[in-house]
């Protein structure tokens, strides 16, 4: 074969190699479409899913407070009260998923633990402790949620060795915080006025922060009803107990307060007052003033009113 022939060889060669490979190219690219089709498919079918599931549904609404945080623990506990077991172990499964999502935005991570520790399995509330000890030495977060942290730790392992450190880390990130830090400070107002081995001065600067809460107007009012109610709710004695329902009805006043607002005030006095307090005539009178009140809870406070 001489050199003509060779190189006529070699030109043919490379022409069939870039022709074979336009050949292949569309049906190699036709595969990736249906590779990414599929890939595209199980995505949304997992969106969907999630969309679905109760459960991600309330974590993925989430916004980043943690008046939201203690809400949605309370929105849990209905729901997984209305599951049947098959649906409450296909909840929990996807919350845990979720709960290992490294793109998880500590917030919701939080949220999700805080359901966890309630009503998973006793490994998942050991990966869930092991998780919020870390997260609330971690100073580069937020001290609004250490502070979250803080509450599920001294909530729900309260049985914890490491109780009174956390107690003294509360204490220590609490004392730092600015007065506009308003969700965290009653966060932690809450955490040393409910839990019974805190010291006297912790349960004092609690009592405190709600005070300077309800009474400061310029506070968004929802954070002001948590604190009147929480107030009313652990006064000890007669004297914190009169002052406690004078600073409920201060909020209660409000025009700005939500009908929910109200009733859940107005739950508060049946609750925990006095037989004269659960059918307070201005209570009642205040809750008549709510135009979305229904019917038939209308007609109920209107017999409650004393005869004029």
């Amino acid at each position: 074969m001489n050199f003509l022939e060779k190189e006529a060889l070699i030109s043919k060669s490379i022409m069939v190699s870039l022709l074979t490979g336009m050949i292949f190219i569309p049906s190699y690219s036709f595969g990736m479409e249906e590779h990414l089709e599929e890939a595209s498919r199980a995505r949304l079918s997992a969106a969907t899913r999630q969309e679905a599931d109760p459960v991600l549904n309330v974590l993925e609404n989430a916004d980043k407070s943690l008046i939201f945080f203690k809400k949605s623990a309370r929105e849990f506990e209905c729901l997984i009260k209305s599951q049947t077991p098959k649906e409450k172990n296909e909840s929990l499964d996807s919350l845990w998923k979720y709960f290992n999502r490294v793109d998880l935005p500590s917030i919701k991570k939080l949220c999700a633990g805080i359901f966890l520790a309630h009503h998973g399995t006793d490994i998942q509330k050991e990966e869930v402790k092991s998780f919020l000890t870390l997260f609330v030495d971690n100073e580069g977060i937020s001290s609004k949620e250490r502070i979250g942290g803080l509450s599920v730790l001294l909530d729900i392992f309260s049985d914890d060795i490491q109780k009174e450190r956390y107690l003294q880390l509360l204490e220590s990130i609490f004392t730092h915080l600015p007065l506009s830090e308003v969700e965290g400070r009653l966060e932690a107002a809450r955490c040393f006025i409910e839990d019974e081995e805190a010291t006297a001065e912790q349960k004092t600067q609690g009592f405190s922060a709600l005070h300077s809460i309800i009474t400061n107007d310029r506070i968004p009012q929802e954070y002001r009803t948590e604190a009147a109610i929480l107030l009313f709710e652990n006064a000890d004695n007669l004297e914190e107990t009169t002052e406690a329902r004078r600073l409920l009805m201060i909020v209660l006043k409000e025009k700005t307060l939500s009908l929910k607002e109200r009733v859940d005030i107005a739950q508060t006095f049946y609750d925990k007052g006095t037989p004269e307090e659960q059918v307070d005539p201005d209570v009642l009178k205040l809750m008549l003033q709510v135009p979305e009140l229904p019917a038939e809870v209308r007609d109920f406070i209107e017999k409650q009113l004393p005869a004029s």
